[in-house]
């Protein structure tokens, strides 16, 4: 029998559905997530510069349908965008800029082949490459993303360029028809062979729906949007926690929801 795989951006979307009880419960921090994943294994030194400067931080993010926003209920409300607004709260003595390259269907290779010409010129502080979606969903050659993935690092670097890694999202109705997880697992191992942070969003995903914080609901367009939205604003606080705690080793990530 042959299955007929969705639109990328209908499963981006389909992903980020929530229990609308346990979305609007101010009483339930669905997002917190256990410290494990949310690990700074590495250092962000370029970031870390900037902050104790005061020098603008620049954040280019390379990414596919998620990252560009489907789903949510309007661009603002991103997790990149998210993220911007959450990072200069925190880092008020360095303003914080970020520019989204994400497009849907990208591949890792697509992205590689971009840092030349459109992310090297714009001098980022900070490249979060967010890939191994659609590589999962075409079934594309892991080890090609991993060649080119560990390329792009090497070329960042050079450039005194910070690198954060991004995993494919998690969603326990997608699994029968496609294994995003080789893909997570193999990105978590080029992150520590490579020396690079890692955002475990397929984990974070996982632990969500494990728990109950995150179910999958078939009900209105507008509420989907809406739960779309707060699960965007969670990965932007824990992302922030993240990049909070590579940039300041020893201090406490400002205000984020994982547990202690």
């Amino acid at each position: 029998m042959k299955i007929v795989l969705k639109p990328l951006a209908a499963l981006a979307a389909g992903m980020m559905f929530v229990s609308a009880a346990r979305a609007t419960d101010p009483g339930i921090n669905w997002c917190r997530v256990p410290d494990a994943l949310v690990r700074a294994d590495s250092s962000l030194p370029r970031v870390a510069e900037a902050i104790a400067k005061g020098q603008p931080i620049k954040i280019v993010v390379l990414g596919t349908s998620s990252s560009a926003g489907a789903g949510v209920s309007a661009p603002h409300q991103s997790y990149p965008e998210r993220l911007r607004e959450e990072l200069s709260r925190r880092f008020q003595q360095a303003p914080v800029t970020l520019v989204n390259l994400s497009q849907r269907g990208w591949t890792a290779v697509d992205m590689a082949a971009a840092l030349d010409a459109k992310v090297i010129p714009l001098k980022p502080t900070l490249v979060i490459w967010q890939t191994g979606s659609v590589e999962a969903v075409r079934r594309l050659d892991i080890n090609q993303m991993g060649d080119v993935l560990g390329a792009g690092i090497e070329k960042l670097r050079e450039g005194r360029i910070d690198v954060i890694l991004i995993e494919p999202q998690y969603s326990p109705h997608t699994v029968a028809m496609i294994n995003f997880a080789p893909y997570a697992d193999y990105m978590q191992w080029i992150a520590s062979s490579l020396d690079v942070n890692l955002f475990n969003r397929h984990d974070i995903m996982k632990h969500w729906v494990e728990e109950g914080f995150v179910k999958f609901d078939e009900s209105g367009r507008a509420l989907q949007r809406l739960n779309a939205d707060q699960v965007h604003g969670c990965l932007a606080v824990l992302l922030a926690d993240l990049i909070d705690r590579a940039a300041r080793p020893g201090t406490d990530a400002g205000g984020g929801p994982s547990l202690r």
